[in-house]
């Protein structure tokens, strides 16, 4: 048990008193005389254990006001936070026992809570003052650590305990006994750190290969990086590659293009130009084309043509030529009339 804190309601000098928290194992109580200490400590004794069951309303009355009694708050070894609270009343003071959840505990945990340790080993061996230890002193010290001793076992008589103790202590072990239980155990645990260390050792090595491992990861991170950044590299080299020919054939175009004179009054839309003019050279071929079509069919019929004319007739020969060569000249529309006429 731990006291923690303490609120006093009302007992001697003081009122309404709240104590800070008590961190230490330990706590000791300094102060010049008429301070206070020995109210405290018999204001902790009286809340722990109850009011004397005679006098009661004389023993330390609450002269700064309050109710006479207050409040203390404990810590168990497992860490359980309790609080009494008790004031003067009959068979020493009604005491309330309260779990931090607010829950009530019966009256009787309170002597679990202080070790079921009686109010004169409380004064004597947790809770004393000048005057206490002063007494303690006096007393031999075979009698003082029966006191202390008696305190936190119970043991009224503290030789023969002693002497139980050792004979027991003697049949568990001895300095170099191997039967007793403790030589056993003694050397199963020189076995045990045996293996411990073993295991220490092969903890070491698997550290390292842990250790290992986790580089080895980042290693082929870094080189799956690597390889992703060299596969990209020769997807673009072979870009490059398959574009090649035609890079080429871009510069030499281009200097190509270098080369042509710079034209000055180039039209401002020249391509619109380009295709009229072609498409006007595509019209002028296709007359052309039909022009030696007819001249070809004009010279063929010329040679199956037989004039029929009198050879005798020495004016009828100038008009026949004149007339072939009108047919001939007129192959549109009206040289076929001046061949036809040219016959007659």
């Amino acid at each position: 048990m731990k006291i923690d804190r303490v609120h006093i309601d009302g007992f001697g000098d003081h009122g309404a008193t709240s104590l800070p928290a008590f961190e230490t194992p330990v706590t000791i109580l300094y102060g010049p005389n008429e301070a206070g200490k020995s109210t405290l400590l018999a204001f902790i004794r009286m809340v722990l254990f109850g009011f004397p069951l005679r006098g009661a309303a004389d023993h330390f009355p609450p002269t700064a006001g309050g109710s006479h009694g207050g409040r203390i708050d404990l810590v168990t070894d497992r860490h359980e936070r309790f609080t009494v609270e008790r004031h003067r009343g009959k068979k020493g003071g009604p005491v309330t026992i309260t779990a931090a959840d607010g829950a009530p505990a019966p009256g009787a945990a309170l002597s679990g809570l202080v070790g079921h340790a009686p109010a004169s080993t409380f004064k004597s061996v947790f809770a004393f003052d000048l005057d206490d230890l002063r007494q303690l002193e006096s007393e031999e010290e075979n009698g003082i650590n029966s006191r202390i001793y008696s305190a936190g076992t119970g043991a009224a008589r503290l030789p023969q305990a002693l002497k139980q103790l050792k004979d027991r202590a003697d049949d568990i072990f001895a300095p170099r006994g191997s039967k007793q239980p403790v030589a056993k155990l003694l050397a199963e645990l020189q076995e045990v750190e045996t293996k411990l260390r073993e295991a220490q050792s092969q903890s070491r090595e698997y550290g390292d290969a842990v250790s290992r491992s986790a580089e080895l990861v980042d290693e082929v991170a870094a080189l799956d990086t690597q390889v992703d950044e060299a596969r990209a590299r020769v997807e673009e080299l072979r870009r490059r590659q398959r574009s090649w020919d035609e890079w080429v054939a871009l510069l030499d175009v281009e200097a190509r293009l270098d080369e042509i004179p710079e034209r000055t009054g180039f039209p401002d839309d020249p391509i619109v130009r380009l295709d009229e003019l072609e498409s006007r050279r595509r019209d002028a071929d296709e007359l052309v084309a039909a022009a030696r079509d007819k001249l070809t069919r004009a010279r063929e019929h010329e040679r199956l043509v037989a004039l029929d004319v009198n050879l005798h007739d020495r004016d009828a020969v100038p008009r026949g030529r004149r007339g072939l060569s009108c047919y001939i000249s007129g192959s549109g529309g009206s040289g076929g009339s001046g061949g036809r006429s040219g016959r007659g």
